[in-house]
């Protein structure tokens, strides 16, 4: 769901869908890559088969990593990030920026949508000067009006 929004209305909807919200307006995604070195402690184990499986464990705030190398290798690991993302308008644009907290992980890619409901029609009230057919008058009522510009 990242990248550039060619159909703005694909996206929403698709965010909608996950997340069983109908009244969504906003939504931002964030694609992230995680790269890094890790040295792990390797544990050599010796079976009575002359089977030798290497276990491997490796843990920081952001991963917890265990794992065996031997007949059948299998690597467990839980991945923790915290991405921090901010709103604001400057020049009344929005603008959302985003960082991770964890040293591993880059952003790639950050797009937010926000739909807006543009309602063209409104009923207010009016107070201003009328032609009654033969001259200006002042006037006050309620009127329906149409927007062309909005500020």
């Amino acid at each position: 769901m990242t990248g550039n929004i060619k159909v703005p209305s694909v996206f929403l909807n698709a965010v909608k869908s996950q997340t069983k919200q109908k009244e969504v307006q906003e939504a931002t995604a964030i694609s992230t890559t995680a790269s890094g070195f890790l040295h792990p402690a390797v544990d050599t184990v010796y079976l009575p088969d002359s089977t030798t499986i290497y276990k491997l464990r490796f843990h920081d705030r952001w991963l917890d990593l265990t794992g065996e190398i031997g007949k059948e290798p299998v690597i467990n690991y839980r991945f923790t990030d915290s991405i921090i993302i901010t709103a604001y308008q400057r020049h009344k644009k929005t603008y959302v920026d985003a960082y991770s907290l964890n040293p591993n992980v880059h952003l790639t890619g950050i797009t937010a949508l926000r739909m807006i409901n543009r309602q063209h029609f409104s009923i207010g009230p009016y107070a201003g000067y009328g032609w009654n057919g033969k001259t200006f008058t002042p006037s006050v009522g309620i009127s329906l009006q149409y927007s062309f510009i909005k500020f």
